[in-house]
């Protein structure tokens, strides 16, 4: 039984713009059933130092401490709570999380620091604080005073949504972040095996008049950024259209980030998601595989056909971004496959393709009933090593892959170059790889970004020559050293044309120095739009400097 009074919620981020919304739907909830408890907050990132955490968690005098587990903080939280617990034998601890929705036992054993983690949602914290006894605690896992493993199932809070307390409108929230995260659903009616959210089954929804109050609560607070925490956005395409209309005419000064399904989208939602602002929507599509025998192996409700009509509808749009997910190492799948999903994906062009390597989360279906041939480490994060169609050496050049998409598609200085590279060659991306293999340590992170312009410049002289000069002309402007261009005295000629101009920059700023580039066709039309209509006439481009290489605009003269 808990008689402590004074509980602290350790947030551990992967940076300090990110926020756990979970310490926020808590503390609502817990101060309006459990207001005896007073709260404190510790908040640090995975790159704070041991000491410095735990010096912040201890000068708020816990009882309790509550943190949540993630792949990326699991092993830090671990060394925090285990120190905390030396240098307080009666401090309790409880964490939770998606890394808790499987067999709980193994880890209880392993860390006995631990007095418990809780599966499920929050609707279990203010009893657990209330002191019942922890038989009666949903959701609780815990190794009892015989030190026998109970497990209390999962927590799930079983009344309408909006009868939780809001930590929006009670002012509960994080301050001063560069965006914020709003639950506006909780579920998914999907039923994916290597998903955490399959376990719902059911969508429940907050109501869109709640919606509106927390969106205008976060607006009096200063956000103008707002991530929605809602599986799938389009599940209901009415519901859906609403929020989209209601994004524009109420909150026109917001941009939202929403995660979608292609393969779900009715065209009533993209002729909405048509008329929204230019920059005000960020999309984000699970496309996972465009394999019919994957998708069927891991019951994605999807088709491949109707998924790949449904992105090339979003990205005719040119009002928004949409970023892009692919998973290698799923069932059914082979290099073979994999780099088809990947060429297709780069034929698309969205604004951003993430491919990560797959992962066998706690309470999935893919980790509780592996398929023959799949194999995976026990260290977090529980990547996959090995399937029946893939090798270790396969998932490792997936895993190059996602390096070079991340490295050399992603940044917006080098993604029409690439884009535009994979356009004149369809085994760029494949030759690609095998020139930059060498050139690659991925445990070391990303190489500087000159040294991928280098790189890719390097590879293209061996390649395609229009290639080779848009590649010169974004390394160029984005302030980096071209051998092939002389810096030289800037002399104003009568025939220019300014085609892009650095927004920030004083109009009466001097302009002394610049670079000349000549090339054999319109290669600033494609940098800047890779929709651009190729033109073969010799262009000369002009790139004035105010200061250093720091590109003050772009002319061309004819």
């Amino acid at each position: 039984m808990l008689d402590e009074k004074k509980v602290v919620f350790l947030e551990l981020n992967s940076s300090y713009s990110h926020s756990m919304p979970g310490y926020c739907l808590i503390r609502a909830l817990a101060e309006r059933e459990a207001p005896e408890w007073s709260w404190g907050h510790s908040e640090a990132t995975a790159k704070t130092s041991l000491d410095e955490i735990v010096c912040d968690v201890e000068a708020n005098n816990p009882d309790v401490l509550l943190a949540t587990g993630y792949i990326f903080n699991l092993d830090l939280l671990l060394k925090v709570c285990t120190e905390l617990k030396k240098r307080n034998k009666g401090l309790k601890i409880f964490l939770g999380g998606p890394s808790f929705l499987g067999d709980n036992e193994h880890f209880l054993r392993e860390n006995l620091c631990i007095s418990g983690v809780i599966r499920g949602d929050e609707s279990s914290i203010p009893d657990l604080l209330k002191g019942n006894d922890f038989k009666q605690v949903a959701g609780l896992c815990y190794l009892n005073e015989q030190n026998c493993y109970q497990d209390n199932k999962s927590a799930d809070y079983k009344a309408e949504l909006d009868t939780l307390p809001s930590p929006y409108q009670h002012a509960l929230i994080h301050r001063g972040k560069a965006f914020y995260q709003l639950e506006t659903s909780r579920g998914c009616g999907g039923a994916c095996t290597f998903c955490t959210s399959s376990k719902s089954k059911r969508v429940k929804y907050h109501s869109l008049p709640r919606v509106k109050k927390d969106l205008q609560s976060l607006h009096d607070l200063g956000y103008r950024d707002i991530r929605l925490i809602d599986r799938t956005f389009n599940e209901d395409s009415a519901r859906a259209v609403s929020m989209l209309k209601f994004f524009a005419e109420d909150f026109p000064d917001m941009r939202f980030h929403l995660e979608i399904h292609p393969g779900r989208l009715r065209p009533e939602v993209l002729e909405q998601l048509a008329k929204a602002e230019k920059g005000s929507l960020h999309l984000e599509a699970g496309i996972q595989s465009f394999d019919p025998t994957v998708l069927k192996k891991i019951r994605r409700p999807a088709s491949a056909e109707k998924t790949e009509k449904s992105l090339k509808a979003l990205l005719a749009l040119d009002n928004l971004e949409l970023h892009t997910d692919l998973i290698a190492g799923l069932p059914g799948q082979t290099l073979a496959s994999l780099l088809s999903d990947v060429n297709k994906m780069l034929e698309l062009a969205p604004d951003e393709i993430q491919l990560e390597n797959l992962k066998l989360l706690p309470g999935t279906e893919l980790r509780e009933n592996p398929p023959p041939g799949l194999e995976y480490s026990p260290e977090i994060p529980w990547q996959v090593t090995r399937t029946n169609k893939m090798s270790v050496k396969d998932l490792e050049k997936a895993s190059l892959y996602s390096y070079i998409l991340d490295s050399w598609y992603n940044p917006p200085g080098l993604r029409n170059v690439f884009r535009f590279s994979t356009r004149q060659s369809n085994d760029f991306f494949i030759e690609f790889c095998d020139f930059i293999e060498p050139y690659c340590d991925l445990s070391k992170g990303k190489l500087a970004m000159e040294k991928r312009f280098d790189l890719l410049e390097e590879f293209l002289e061996e390649q395609d020559e229009k290639s080779l000069e848009l590649c010169r002309f974004a390394k160029i402007a984005c302030g980096f050293r071209c051998d092939k261009a002389d810096m030289q005295k800037y002399s104003k000629s009568t025939d220019e044309t300014v085609i892009w101009s650095r927004a920030e920059l004083d109009k009466n700023t001097a302009i002394k120095r610049c670079i000349k580039l000549d090339c054999s066709f319109n290669a600033a039309d494609f940098w800047l739009n890779p929709k651009a209509k190729l033109h073969e006439s010799p262009t000369s481009y002009i790139f004035k400097l105010h200061y250093g290489r720091n590109v003050a605009n772009v002319v061309k003269r004819k």
